[in-house]
This record gives C-alpha cells, sequence and structure tokens, in this order.
C-alpha cells in the first residue's frame, strides 16, 4: 500500500518540527520536513524564493500542513517581511503551486489572533477583526484561502500552544529556563486568563484525520483548536511548578511588570465544533511534565 505523503512547510519552526515528529511515529505516512534554510534532510523551499517553489510540486504531495510564519516571537519585528511570508509571497506560492498540482489538500495553521479578542468567548463565528500585524496578515491569507476556486483546504486556529521546542523567549520556556539556570524573572501578575494546549494536540488530530480518511470532514472548513479552558498565566506556572526540580518561587518575581497595553483580561476556545470531529486533549500535567524535561535535557 503506498504511504500517504505528507509536507510540513516550516518544519524547522516550533509547531512544524512537532508535526514531523509526531507522523514520523505512524509507518502508513511518509512526512517530508519543509524548510526555507537549505537542511540537511529537508526539502528547501523559501516563500520569498520563487526558484525553490518547483522542488514541492515535483514531489506530488497529497498534503501540505503550512506551518511557516513570522511574526509570532518578539525579536520577529520586520513588518515588510511579516506581509510577505505571512500573505503576500505565500499566496503568490499557493497560486503556482495549485495550479500544477490541483490535487493537493492544504491545511493552513492558522491562529487564535485571526479573531476580534476583545470577546471572552471565541468561537468560529466570532466576527474576525484583529488588531496584531501578525493576527492581520494570518487572516488576510486565511481570506484568500476561503475564496480561492479550486483547491481543497481546511484552516485550523489553535489557541495557546505550547510543548517542546517552543521559542526560549516565549512565557513557558521563561518560566522553566528562569529556574535551570537559578536567574530571577520579573513578572506581570499573571492574572491573564488564556487556552493552552499542547502542540501535539494539533498533530494527533490531522493525524488521526488523515489515517482515518476523514478530511472530507473538515474540507474548507475553519476550526477552532484549544482546551475550552481559561487558566490565568499563574494558574498554568504553578502547574509548571510542580514538574520543575528544586523549584525555588523566589526566582519568578510576580507583579514587577505591567500588563501590555490593549491586553484582554481573559479569552479561549468556546466552540465544540472540533472535539465532534475527534480533536482531545492530551492530560495538562503530562503535557507539562514532557515540556519541563525536554528544557532541561536539551
Amino acid at each position: 500500500m503506498d504511504k500517504i505523503k505528507v509536507i510540513v512547510l516550516g518544519a524547522s519552526g516550533f509547531v512544524g518540527r512537532n508535526l514531523v515528529e509526531v507522523f514520523r511515529e505512524n509507518e502508513s505516512i511518509e512526512v517530508i520536513p519543509g524548510s526555507s534554510a537549505d537542511k540537511p534532510g529537508h526539502l528547501w523551499l523559501d516563500i520569498l524564493n520563487p526558484d525553490t517553489w518547483a522542488s514541492l510540486t515535483d514531489l506530488r504531495p497529497d498534503i501540505v500542513i503550512d506551518t511557516s510564519g513570522y511574526g509570532v516571537v518578539k525579536y520577529q519585528q520586520d513588518l515588510h517581511l511579516l506581509y510577505d511570508i505571512n500573505y503576500l509571497k505565500k499566496r503568490d506560492f499557493l497560486d503556482y503551486f495549485v495550479q500544477n498540482h490541483p490535487d493537493v489538500f492544504w491545511i493552513q495553521i492558522g491562529t487564535a489572533f485571526e479573531y476580534q479578542l476583545e470577546q471572552e468567548t471565541l468561537t468560529e463565528a466570532t466576527p474576525c477583526l484583529p488588531k496584531t500585524h501578525y493576527g492581520i496578515s494570518k487572516l488576510m491569507f486565511s481570506q484568500y484561502l476561503l475564496q480561492k476556486p479550486g483547491i481543497r483546504f481546511s484552516i485550523l486556529r489553535p489557541f495557546g500552544m505550547f510543548g517542546e521546542g517552543e521559542d526560549n523567549s516565549k512565557f513557558f520556556p521563561l518560566l522553566i529556563n528562569a529556574q535551570r539556570n537559578k536567574k530571577t524573572i520579573d513578572l506581570s501578575d499573571g492574572s491573564q486568563g488564556r487556552d493552552y494546549m499542547y502542540v501535539r494536540d494539533l498533530a494527533s488530530f490531522i493525524l488521526y484525520k488523515i489515517i482515518s480518511q476523514t478530511l472530507s470532514e473538515i474540507e474548507n472548513q475553519v476550526i477552532n483548536l484549544g482546551s475550552g479552558t481559561c487558566h490565568s498565566l499563574r494558574e498554568m506556572a504553578a502547574f509548571f511548578a510542580k514538574e520543575i526540580p528544586d523549584f525555588n518561587a523566589e526566582l519568578w518575581n510576580w507583579g514587577t511588570v505591567a500588563q501590555r497595553l490593549g491586553e484582554n483580561d481573559k479569552f479561549y476556545n468556546a466552540s465544540t465544533k472540533a472535539a465532534s470531529l475527534g480533536f482531545k486533549n492530551f492530560n495538562l500535567q503530562e503535557a507539562i511534565r514532557n515540556t519541563v524535561k525536554y528544557y532541561y535535557t536539551n
């Protein structure tokens, strides 16, 4: 039986790496990591470089999962690059790819930041009125997909993801590394409430839809992915503290930094659509244990 050929774009990033690792555990999947950097074992595909685009169409994949993006971490501040990678050049690449390989199923990894985050409870029907450049650029590509004829696709919008390999500038790696390196970090009061999910929940859901041959159930749809539960940053930190060796509470200096302007008190995924399609959340404490172990051993 022929394997299902899946290409993961952005495979050198946090989400892409985790998808590749999960998919490689299934023998029915041939997963090919795609990266904008010319890395050993990766398909070199740079959205900004049209000369690399044919490398993907030549492989004739059954499924493309796009986890690529720019602007999700603090040091990615170039707005020209952000709009090129997240929308303008990606739109051109999609047009080229679909013209040369129209039978592909495209899975777009969007973001909850495409919504109007002033609301506490968010569903797929929540107005999409993003206020960040990252959210705006991601929404622009989602809208392009939704209006483009002749392509099978799904847009998945995960909420706050954590797990192995997240950038060290992100909140949970900062907490863990402060403990590991025994260095104090200044934090806000931690009252902000968010919906957090393990990154491998996303990978497992996509893998399930592929191997169960039920991608048609999510075709041409937008689907939110989250836990459906709102935890404050302080509550999540307490869960992490349970897994950290020789935990020292004094290293997390709560209440010394103001919250970011315009930051909402709380928001979370209130939709049950993904659950009805087979999405499941990994045990939260076990996921946190895996995450902490990763940062203490890498």
